[in-house]
């Protein structure tokens, strides 16, 4: 066999591999039950697409996209769903439901990304995210307190959200540095 002849053998190859490379990837990419695609049980694209519980064909824990959570049995998997001290939540994160710290809900990139709360019976103060509230689970025998007649701060710094801690700091947004009467911590308050 002449050289022009092998050479056009290894280009009649080469061709092949690469249609071939081609078409497995198409067809990855159309499969049904790719991790990858809107199809996959982790599939999200806000965080109220996701879910955590009981699997609707499984019954074990689970967290993913919320049609695959069964409804009755939301509460089945405390400890899986909130982590076991509570810190997690299952949030949409590029396109996939994960199990995130709630430390990292303090992100943000404007103040108004910012929400003040308040803590069981209307104790205590804390920020996060505004995407991220999530109402407290409280004892009924629990604390009661009266929150002050000011709407707290709370500000993006650094991207974290955030209490002003300072005189300086609270000052420097508007705001007025006042002592809380119940707990007797010195807060940022916007005055309503």
């Amino acid at each position: 066999m002449n050289k022009k002849g092998v050479v056009g053998w290894i280009v009649i190859g080469v061709v092949v591999g690469i249609v071939i490379a081609v078409a497995g990837v198409m067809v990855y990419q159309n499969f049904p039950d790719s991790d990858n695609g809107e199809n996959s049980e982790l599939y999200c694209e806000k965080n109220a697409d996701c879910g955590c519980g009981s699997h609707i064909d499984t019954g074990d824990c689970f967290f993913g996209n919320i049609n695959y959570v069964n409804p009755e049995k939301k509460l089945v998997c405390p400890d899986f769903c909130g982590g076991f001290t509570g810190n997690n939540v299952i949030q949409c994160v590029n396109n996939e439901c994960t199990s995130v710290n709630i430390p990292d809900n303090l992100y943000c990139e404007v103040d108004s990304d910012c929400v003040v709360s308040w803590g069981c019976g209307g104790c205590g103060v804390s920020v996060t995210n505004q995407n991220y509230v999530v109402e407290p689970d409280c004892p009924d025998d629990g604390p009661t307190c009266v929150p002050p007649p000011f709407q707290p701060i709370a500000n993006c710094l650094n991207n974290k959200c955030i209490l002003p801690r300072s005189k300086e700091e609270c000052e420097g947004v508007g705001g007025l540095w006042t002592v809380d009467g119940e707990s007797s911590l010195w807060t940022c308050y916007f005055s309503s």
